[in-house]
């Protein structure tokens, strides 16, 4: 009986992965666009803050809204979009990573302001958080 207990857990263990990676990739978007804001913010994974622009440059869009780059804002990494549209969540069956594209023309972002710039903070992990919940009482609803 306890061998067939150990067994009925563990398959319940891994149906639970199971439908927490399949709602994960289902919002993969969702997560790929926390860390866009972030880093339209100018904020690493860890929370901290890019270095603040030296000097002003023309505002760019994300997501519709305007990101300026003003003297003693933080950095935003958005030039030419190029790295904000490469990010991209690869799930694991245990995880997710953040990838993208970290090299401009000479300089590789990841060096120059670190590689927590792919990643979520606190704040937007919370967000994640709060948004499975709502996919999974969502799923629970059609059972």
């Amino acid at each position: 009986m306890t061998i067939l207990k150990k067994l009925v857990r563990r398959l319940e263990e891994i149906q639970r992965r199971n439908v927490l990676k399949t709602l994960v990739i289902r919002e993969q978007d969702f997560i790929e666009n926390l860390n866009r804001g972030q880093l339209a913010d100018g904020q690493r994974a860890d929370g901290s803050f890019l270095q603040p622009y030296r000097r002003s440059h023309p505002s760019k869009s994300f997501m519709g809204k305007p990101v300026s780059k003003n003297v003693g804002e933080p950095t935003k990494l958005l030039d030419t979009g190029q790295f904000y549209k490469s990010i991209d969540v690869k799930v694991t069956d245990n995880a997710f990573v953040m990838t993208g594209d970290t090299q401009k023309d000479n300089t590789d972002l990841a060096e120059r302001y670190g590689d927590n710039i792919l990643g979520l903070s606190a704040e937007s992990l919370n967000k994640l958080r709060i948004k499975l919940k709502q996919d999974i009482l969502t799923e629970l609803r059609r059972i």
